[in-house]
């Protein structure tokens, strides 16, 4: 019950990290909008909520990265059973070939309950570590568009100080 409640809690979490991507996405093609028309201060508010939005899924990965580790670790205690060697021996005979009905039967029929589980933690282990992934890119690609603003803030200031009048070469 409670590796169910685990698996509904990290959905509704992946939910949530998708959602808040998904609106600091729009909405800063909102801000780019609202420069391009010059309307500053619906910039500075909508930046702001760009800024709220990422500390939001800042702690949202934070928080999921830290319930993966602590998975981990209740996994990695004493007395929590190792790989079994069923899994290991049957899979790759039932992926790599065509055999019959009954010859399947007979594999699963030693596929265990624990096995099953052990393989469901090893997809949500590289689940978790594909979401980390994913959060470090986003935090880079998150720098590299504050860059970006920077530079195209100041450009908008000289245009401002120094008038709008084109540089021939």
């Amino acid at each position: 019950m409670t590796r169910w409640i685990g698996f509904w809690k990290m959905a509704s979490e992946s939910s949530e990290l998708e959602r808040l991507s998904q609106e600091i996405v729009d909405s800063q093609s909102h801000l780019r909008g609202a420069k391009s028309v010059e309307s500053f201060d619906l910039a500075t508010a909508i930046e702001r909520e760009i800024g709220e939005m990422e500390q939001q899924r800042n702690k949202l990965l934070h928080d999921m990265a830290s319930s993966a580790v602590e998975d981990e670790q209740r996994a990695a205690a004493p007395g929590a059973s190792g790989p079994g060697e069923s899994l290991q021996l049957t899979v790759p005979s039932v992926a790599g070939s065509t055999e019959s009905n009954e010859r399947i039967g007979i594999i699963w029929g030693r596929l265990t309950p624990e096995d099953v589980d052990r393989a469901r933690q090893e997809v949500e282990r590289h689940r978790i570590e594909a979401l980390a992934r994913h959060a470090r890119e986003l935090e880079s690609l998150d720098v590299e568009v504050a860059e970006v603003d920077s530079l195209e803030q100041a450009i908008d200031l000289f245009m401002r100080k120094f008038g709008v009048t084109a540089v021939t070469a």
